[in-house]
């Protein structure tokens, strides 16, 4: 568990100096998000709890997760079973920080009206990270290493799994 929490801590870190730029092939990928409002996903409802709130998201049946609490963060990694690479949906009281060194962002709103900001470093193919619209940095998906294997097949449903995802802080306590 220590181990765990202190690479996804060290992940976090590189990305925001920079230093998190993917090694993988650039896949040919669609970024694009659907216009029309969404149906309720279907799954798990997985949710953290600390002393300043929650963050809950759906999981659907053939995805695995893991949950990582931290001093000043929490996250859910997850991804299709039995694939390499993972997403980490973190939720932290302190806003992200990132290089913006070959860095573009594209601001996508949904037909249900949820905007998110999709970051991509160096023209990779596959987004870095993603904004999910609550107050700027505070819930962010980060890919790992490997999701860009499995992202033409599962990322339709990894992104109803992101846009399923909600906090619910305690006022006053950030």
């Amino acid at each position: 568990m220590k181990r765990t929490l202190i690479l996804l801590l060290t992940t976090l870190l590189l990305f925001a100096a920079g230093c998190g730029l993917s090694t993988e092939p650039a896949p040919d990928v669609d970024n694009s998000v659907p216009e029309e409002p969404r149906p309720p996903l279907a799954g798990e409802q997985v949710q953290i709890d600390d002393l300043f709130g929650s963050l809950i998201v759906t999981i659907p049946e053939g995805w695995e997760y893991k949950t990582v609490v931290g001093e000043d963060s929490k996250a859910i990694l997850f991804g299709p079973v039995g694939e390499q690479g993972k997403i980490s949906l973190v939720c932290s009281r302190k806003p992200s920080m990132v290089c913006g060194t070959g860095l573009e962002t594209e601001t996508k709103t949904f037909g249900d009206g949820t905007v998110v900001e999709i970051s991509t470093y160096d023209h990779h193919g596959l987004w870095d990270f993603m904004d999910l619209g609550q107050e700027p940095g505070r819930l962010v998906a980060w890919t790992q290493e490997g999701v860009g294997s499995w992202w033409e097949e599962h990322g339709a449903t990894a992104m109803e799994i992101l846009l399923s995802a909600r906090t619910d802080e305690k006022p006053g306590e950030n």
